[in-house]
């Protein structure tokens, strides 16, 4: 559990893979449904819009959110995560 709180913007990434992962899910569905004579569009359209409007106002929480003063144990966490990393890439 300790490992999941020093990873950096954790809830922001799953959040991306999450809607990234289900909208590619369904325009698969999609073009399965067209495939089999059907005319998904309007479905389609509003799943993807829904997702798309996730991504945005994540995106926006992103770039407004307030920056809080560093904090020397956040950033040691920081520091070690990212010593793990390079470690992990060696």
């Amino acid at each position: 559990m300790k490992k999941l709180k020093n990873i950096p913007h954790l809830f922001a990434k799953v959040t991306v893979i999450y809607c990234v992962a289900f909208a590619t899910f369904a325009s698969l569905c999609a073009l399965y449904i067209q495939a089999r004579g059907g005319a998904p569009a309007e479905l389609l359209a509003v799943i993807l819009a829904f997702f798309g409007g996730e991504l945005l106002l994540l995106c926006l929480k992103t770039i407004l959110k307030r920056e809080k003063p560093p904090d020397a144990a956040t950033d040691a966490a920081t520091e070690e995560y990212n010593d793990m990393m390079m470690e992990g890439l060696e």
